[in-house]
């Protein structure tokens, strides 16, 4: 089991602090006696430092609040899910997939046919702009249908087609 670690302060730092907090508070009370101008400097030296270790225990404070919830939460995380817990689950995602996966089969297939019909006109356009009219050769007759009869009873018909046309005349 993993352990989350708080970050506590040590008790000799909050004594520190709180022994600075008291000499920098005495010299300002010397200071301000004898009225020497420099008690406002150390008076705002003092508050800046009661400010610091106000942020340092509230900080402190937090990360172990949120250390203790973070526990909280993992803790609760390694818990077993019941069925239902499991089948609402399964139902939440089947439901989720099924409206997903409509709006993309449709978007996909619009964009498909789409996609094939702009092709389509791109590849006729472009092929008649770059060749031109082509000429069809295929059932293009050369001669009259041949048939050959032969002793078995059995008939090969065939139509001559132009493999190439011939020259056109000048």
């Amino acid at each position: 089991m993993a352990t989350v670690t708080t970050f506590p302060l040590a008790a000799e730092t909050l004594d520190g602090i709180q022994a600075a907090q008291d000499a920098l508070d005495q010299q300002v009370a010397k200071l301000r006696a004898t009225g020497d101008p420099a008690a406002d400097t150390i008076s705002a030296i003092a508050a800046a430092l009661k400010a610091a270790n106000r942020l340092i225990v509230d900080a402190t404070l937090k990360a172990e609040a949120n250390t203790h919830a973070v526990g909280a939460m993992i803790e609760e995380g390694r818990k077993p899910l019941t069925r239902e817990e499991l089948g609402a689950m399964g139902d939440a995602l089947h439901q989720w997939l099924i409206h997903h996966w409509k709006q993309i089969n449709l978007r996909a297939m619009a964009i498909g046919v789409a996609a094939m019909i702009a092709f389509g006109l791109i590849c006729g356009v472009a092929g008649w702009w770059v060749k031109g009219p082509i000429t069809v050769l295929a059932g293009v007759k050369a001669a009259a249908q041949e048939c050959q009869d032969y002793p078995d009873g059995s008939r090969l018909c065939r139509i001559p087609v132009w493999e190439r046309l011939p020259p056109a005349p000048r």
